[in-house]
């Protein structure tokens, strides 16, 4: 019975972080079907698009908009922004859950699925570059891993 107590403490091993997210999202399932099944198109697509520019875009602007200068390294402070204007409930990994749900309904269109492929490869390919260029420092941000990744 040791091991259920050590369970519920936290993590136990780092590297099965994600089997406890895992349960917080299965045991939310329930009320997201309920919302699923009974939201619109647009509801869902709205809910996607919020999930993703609170999950994706105002991380990655945050710095080189709100910074004066543009540091790469370091936690990015958006925790306050998010709470205040309660973003943070359209966060997390629950967005995922959606957008599967929400993919699976769709008629895949093979040409589209390649642009967006090629698409974001190109841009991955052009941050990548951009980030390595300009600030190299950042890339590699210690001593074991640049040791690593020039071996």
């Amino acid at each position: 019975m040791d091991w259920f107590k050590e369970i519920l403490k936290g993590p136990t091993s780092f590297h099965l972080w994600y089997f406890y997210a895992l349960i917080g999202i299965y045991s939310f399932i329930p009320v997201l079907q309920k919302f699923y099944c009974n939201s619109s198109k647009r509801e869902k697509q709205w809910f996607i698009a919020v999930w993703f520019l609170v999950s994706s875009i105002i991380p990655i602007a945050w710095n080189p908009l709100v910074n004066e200068e543009f540091i790469c390294e370091g936690p990015m402070d958006i925790n306050g922004f998010l709470s205040t204007y309660s973003a943070s409930y359209f966060g997390g990994y629950i967005g995922y859950l959606m957008l599967g749900a929400y993919a699976a309904e769709i008629k895949p269109n093979q040409r589209l699925g390649w642009v967006i492929f090629l698409g974001s490869s190109i841009i991955t390919m052009i941050g990548t570059y951009y980030l390595t260029s300009y600030f190299p420092e950042s890339v590699f941000p210690t001593p074991h891993v640049r040791h690593k990744s020039l071996t």
